[in-house]
């Protein structure tokens, strides 16, 4: 009985996705270079705003900040605030912002994945993923 129990308890304590289990939606985000610099565009409409971020290079760089008591509000079509995080030529990216509602239900992440590239002159491109 000891035996199954222990296994059962271990199943349970697992991070395997079940019918009860949340998925969060994910958006994608449109990324362009504006004045040579990377711009993830908002997708924010005016009742959401983001309450976290999680940036991460195929290098190791990486950049994880929650502010849940001062959540930042970019209105669409604006470059969203990118906290100061590093970008080199050369790198991959994979980016995630967590969007706060006025609806705990519709909780979701704006994503984007992409490379980034410079030519001779350093202007910089980015290669979707």
């Amino acid at each position: 009985m000891l035996r199954h129990s222990l296994v059962i308890a271990a199943l349970l304590l697992t991070s395997c996705h079940g019918p009860g289990d949340r998925v969060v939606s994910r958006v994608p985000a449109l990324v362009v270079i504006k004045n040579n610099a990377v711009c993830v565009v908002s997708a924010l409409n005016p009742d959401e705003k983001i309450t976290g971020i999680q940036f991460y290079s195929n290098s190791g760089e990486k950049r994880v900040r929650m502010f849940h008591k001062q959540p930042v509000y970019v209105a669409n079509g604006e470059c969203l605030p990118l906290f100061g995080f590093a970008f080199a030529p050369g790198q991959s990216y994979s980016m995630a912002f967590d969007v706060e509602t006025p609806d705990p239900a519709n909780y979701h992440l704006i994503t984007a994945e992409f490379g980034l590239q410079a030519n001779e002159q350093g202007i910089l491109r980015v290669e979707n993923r």
